[in-house]
């Protein structure tokens, strides 16, 4: 497979594109500087009562919800002031994945406020008509592969002092893994498969095919037939990234197949 489709570093996801201007010295200098917390809640609009708040009460009331194939999925709903400190930190997490935002990706995304657009599970569907052929990819466990060293390391590179970073991902992960019901979880997840989706976005360029994801779902279109062999391809870009198919879940559309993706059916 090209080398250009998979980077060979361990967790790469998390490394950011950020272009950056040139800064003098004295700017440089604190840049590198560590945020401390009272800076880092500031910048949130919080403050150290409720951060504190939310560290004591850093629980969870877990229910389940029907799906649609008769099984059941559980919901990790944040005690009321957890929630509201995820709410401000998922806000800022927003603002910095926006930067560098890749356009195969659909779920969890803030609408555009200058331009007015927004991308949704039917923006995610739409990208994919008129194609003769098309093959749908589930990620297993999505929220539970993110990682959580990870997530530091990305703190670590926006300048958040070490204690600040323990915190947040305190606040933002249980037990090792997203919970699947905190206000900061969709977009953690998409922050962790970033470079996952640049490495698709490549690999869909080389061979012809549209490429988006809606969350967990991704979606591999083309007028061309989608051989075992691209297949495997897509497979080996997941998993060096760190994540893994749900191979029970995958769905292969030929011609004169009635096309669905996530639900949604293509005309």
């Amino acid at each position: 497979m090209n080398s250009n489709y998979i980077s060979t570093t361990n967790r790469p996801y998390w490394n950011r594109r950020k272009r950056l201007p040139e800064l003098s010295h004295i700017d440089q200098i604190i840049k590198t500087m560590p945020m401390k917390q009272n800076e880092f809640l500031n910048l949130i609009q919080s403050n150290a009562e409720e951060w504190e708040d939310a560290l004591q009460n850093n629980t969870y009331y877990t229910f389940k919800i029907p799906k649609s194939n008769g099984k059941y999925r559980t919901i990790e709903a944040p005690s009321q002031p957890l929630k509201k400190v995820q709410r401000k930190i998922a806000r800022y997490l927003q603002s910095n994945y926006h930067e560098t935002l890749p356009p195969c990706v659909h779920g969890y995304i803030l609408k555009d406020p200058i331009r007015m657009i927004s991308r949704d599970i039917r923006t995610n569907a739409l990208t994919h008509i008129g194609k003769s052929y098309l093959l749908n990819v589930d990620l297993k466990d999505f929220f539970y592969q993110v990682d959580i060293e990870g997530f530091k390391q990305n703190l670590k590179e926006d300048g958040l002092s070490k204690s600040t970073r323990e915190d947040v991902a305190t606040l933002c992960f249980k037990k090792q893994r997203l919970p699947m019901g905190a206000p900061t979880s969709p977009v953690i997840s998409n922050m962790a498969f970033l470079q996952a989706d640049f490495s698709l976005m490549a690999l869909a360029q080389a061979q012809q095919l549209t490429y988006s994801r809606y969350v967990d779902d991704l979606s591999f279109s083309s007028n061309m037939e989608i051989t075992p062999e691209v297949y495997h391809q897509i497979e080996t870009c997941i998993t060096q990234h760190g994540f893994l198919i749900n191979k029970k879940k995958v769905k292969w559309y030929g011609k004169q197949s009635e096309k669905l993706i996530t639900g949604i059916v293509l005309q």
